[in-house]
């Protein structure tokens, strides 16, 4: 009897959020936001206990189910009728980097690390920070890139990360401080605290960019 129960719960369990997340308009995992991705949570939450709680009926599901999915129906309603009802729930799309120069307040503002940014562009197939025009970090925590059509592309190494040398990366290019210090000195960075941002690629030398260049601020993308 009681596999025949679960049976039933779960078929019923998968029905209902079929149900409740095309009611809510996503169609796939990309499309959903930090929120939504709380409202699924809950709704699991609730489906557990009717699995694992043999004395809830699945009547208790289902009354959790419409409960919750009338508040998120409602929510999912203020959300596109207000702006800032909906920023607040959703957030807003964040430019990483605007016209090639990091946004240092919206990598702050997003706890986003240097490597972390890196990865977000070598995902959308660029390997060098020098080729990036426009980066924005979408609500969906997807990115999307702008690159500069005129500067080409490179596999480039990590040297510098918030003034801090990378020694490993040095020691992968069999190359030592001295050198690298020399090869800033040439370039009239005199002080290597100064620099937010160094990568090196044997093609087209370094790109860097100092923490006077990377300030930032808030940009609105979105209305």
């Amino acid at each position: 009897m009681i596999y025949w129960k679960t049976l039933v719960d779960l078929s019923l369990g998968m029905v209902g959020m079929l149900i409740l997340l095309r009611a809510t308009g996503k169609k796939t995992l990309s499309d959903l936001t930090p929120f939504d991705l709380v409202f699924i949570m809950v709704i699991g939450g609730i489906l557990e206990q009717v699995i694992y709680e043999p004395y809830r009926p699945i009547t208790y599901a289902l009354w959790g189910f419409l409960v919750w999915g009338l508040l998120i129906f409602f929510i999912e309603k203020l959300t596109v009728k207000g702006d800032h009802f909906r920023h607040l729930l959703k957030g807003r799309p964040a430019l990483l980097i605007n016209d090639g120069k990091l946004n240092r307040f919206e990598l702050e503002r997003n706890n986003i690390e240097l490597e972390q940014l890196r990865t977000l562009i070598r995902k959308n197939d660029c390997f060098s920070m020098k080729r990036v025009k426009q980066l924005i970090l979408e609500v969906d925590g997807q990115a999307t890139l702008l690159t500069h059509r005129d500067v080409d592309d490179s596999l480039t190494y990590f040297l510098i990360d918030e003034g801090i040398i990378e020694d490993k990366v040095l020691e992968t290019l069999k190359k030592d401080e001295k050198l690298l210090f020399q090869s800033l000195n040439e370039l009239g960075f005199t002080n290597v605290k100064d620099i937010y941002y160094g990568e090196w690629s044997p093609e087209f030398g370094f790109y860097i960019q100092t923490y006077d260049e990377t300030k930032g601020h808030f940009i609105c993308v979105d209305g």
